[in-house]
């Protein structure tokens, strides 16, 4: 008997282990989920936006939808969640170009048409791109940066790191280890993943207005999350959290309302 509950127990720490294995080789796998090309920005109601190319620090090259306002003097750059893409954002990119914005909705590497493929390091990338994209259109400190979901961790950094005029974070979480923490509980994930967007440790540097939007029906990223990290921000600050909202269906009207209101410029 104990020799057959030995061997259960080998078994059981083999399955186990291969489990981890298989957690650390496909994390990629499991946490990026690039989308298909989508079309010109025409297509979706966006006819003073362009279809653009802009060339990243190593040399790949993403795919934006970009409009110009004449003024020059406001912008927004927007990094979506992730198994997302452009095109549902075209009636909120609409609402901030008629509100006088310069727009740029970036895909991340390997997404929509973008070359390469992703990973944290190459979405910081992606990221600093944009913002230098825009920024020479419309001066840093005149930009809001918003992230949405994995995007809230590329928008940190780059706030942490440039004089951006507003950050904007949409669901966003402490780190994805936190995050993978609390669904895979029963793994060592903080030994497992090597891509971590580690948004709590760069918080503090932001000195740039902060918006945090959360849904209070998340499962996905819990409001906790979004709260934790709006505690470790500076002022100023706000945090929304929506009542009925979960981590799809979020109220993008109240949203621009709050990312276009006078504290945040």
């Amino acid at each position: 008997m104990r020799g057959v509950t030995l061997k259960l127990l080998i078994v059981a720490v083999a399955v186990y282990g291969l489990i981890c294995l298989a957690m650390f080789a496909m994390q990629k796998r499991f946490l990026f989920h690039p989308t298909p090309v989508t079309g010109e920005p025409a297509a979706y109601g966006l006819a003073d936006f362009r279809r653009v190319a802009i060339p990243t620090a190593d040399g790949v090259e993403l795919v934006g939808w970009l409009h110009e306002s004449a003024s020059r003097d406001k912008a927004l750059v927007y990094f979506y969640g992730n198994a997302d893409a452009l095109p549902p954002y075209a009636g909120f990119f609409r609402r901030f170009a008629d509100a006088g914005y310069s727009v740029l909705g970036v895909n991340y590497r390997g997404y929509a048409g973008s070359k390469g493929e992703p990973s944290e390091e190459g979405f910081y990338r992606d990221g600093e791109a944009a913002l230098r994209f825009m920024a020479e259109r419309v001066p840093v400190d005149r930009i809001t940066v918003m992230g949405r979901s994995i995007g809230s961790g590329v928008a940190v950094k780059l706030a942490a790191e440039n004089p951006v005029g507003a950050l904007v974070l949409i669901s966003p979480y402490t780190s994805i280890t936190d995050v993978a923490a609390r669904a895979f509980w029963w793994l060592p994930v903080r030994l497992l993943l090597t891509h971590r967007f580690p948004s709590i440790e760069r918080i503090g540097a932001v000195r740039a207005p902060l918006l945090v939007v959360h849904g209070a029906r998340d499962t996905l990223i819990p409001p906790e999350e979004g709260e934790k990290l709006f505690a470790a921000a500076n002022e100023p600050k706000r945090l929304e959290i929506q009542p009925d909202a979960d981590h799809i269906a979020l109220d993008f009207d109240r949203i621009f309302e709050l990312a276009t209101a006078p504290h945040l410029r």
